[in-house]
């Protein structure tokens, strides 16, 4: 098997299961939030682009101080878009 970046594979899978549940999040007010492979893909590509214009760039390291969260996901991933090393902070 060929090597695949992660944004690349997760590309290819909201092309192939765009709407398929990636996971799901209950934060504590008790709303249901899921995320499907497209609405992955989308929303952390738009956060790799607002983290390039901000200068982050291939090798950099990022720190991410987010609690356990969809938004801690989708840094991580935005940040693995781009070639950099997220770096989950307290």
């Amino acid at each position: 098997m060929d090597d695949v970046s992660i944004a690349c594979r997760i590309r290819q899978l909201a092309d192939e299961h765009p709407d398929v549940e990636v996971f799901g999040f209950v934060p504590a007010d008790g709303d249901d939030c899921g995320f499907t492979w497209m609405n992955l893909h989308r929303r952390s590509s738009q956060l790799a682009g607002a983290l390039a214009e901000r200068g982050v760039r291939l090798g950099d390291r990022l720190g991410i101080g987010l609690r356990n969260s969809p938004q801690l996901v989708l840094a991580a991933l935005g940040a693995w878009k781009l070639g950099a090393t997220p770096v989950p902070m307290r």
